[in-house]
Order: structure tokens, then C-alpha cells, then sequence
């Protein structure tokens, strides 16, 4: 499996802080849609938890809604951990872009 990245090659800090901000711009869109995912899925564990407590059979299996809980909460802990992720490394990338800046200044 490859690792191979498409990236802007730097040659200099104009193209240093151009890909500096590419990839501020990358992460907070692969966190958006991360997120985004999180909450479809999120919602249909809802949904599934909701179900099994509406079928009298299976509301008494307190293991399979206990758990769907624990998935739910997970998911909801992975987005938050996401969303953390991208407020520490959008800035900083914003940094090293504008220290860039202030070199070509």
C-alpha cells in the first residue's frame, strides 16, 4: 500500500506558506467530514437503540442497549477528539504559514 501524498512542492517560502495553509484548509475538511459521518452514524445507533427498547423482546436484553449506549458514546467522544485535533493543528499550521510570511517580508 502506498503512502504517497499529493503536496505542493516548497521551494521557497512563498510555496513553504502556501502548502502550510493547503494543509490547514485539508484538515479541517477531513475533520468536517469526519464529523459529518460521526453524526449520520451516531444517529442511526440512536435509532437502533431506539428500536430495541420499542420491541419488548429485546428490551429485556439490557446487554445490546447497554452497548448500543457505549457506541454512542464513543462515536460522540471521536468527534469531539476530531474536532480538538483540528482547533490545535489549523492554527499551528496558520503559524508556520505566517512565519512564511514574515521570512519573504
Amino acid at each position: 500500500m502506498s503512502n504517497a501524498v499529493a503536496q505542493q512542492q516548497v521551494t521557497g517560502v512563498v510555496s513553504g506558506a502556501a502548502e502550510a495553509r493547503a494543509i490547514q484548509r485539508e484538515v479541517d475538511n477531513a475533520v468536517e467530514e469526519f464529523a459529518t459521518r460521526l453524526l449520520r452514524a451516531r444517529a442511526r445507533i440512536q435509532s437502533l437503540g431506539e428500536q430495541t427498547l420499542g420491541n419488548v423482546q429485546m428490551s429485556i436484553r439490557s446487554r445490546v442497549v447497554a452497548v448500543t449506549g457505549q457506541a454512542a458514546e464513543s462515536a460522540a467522544a471521536a468527534q469531539a477528539a476530531a474536532r480538538g485535533c483540528a482547533a490545535e493543528v489549523g492554527p499551528l499550521m496558520g503559524v508556520v504559514a505566517r512565519e512564511f510570511d514574515r521570512l519573504n517580508s
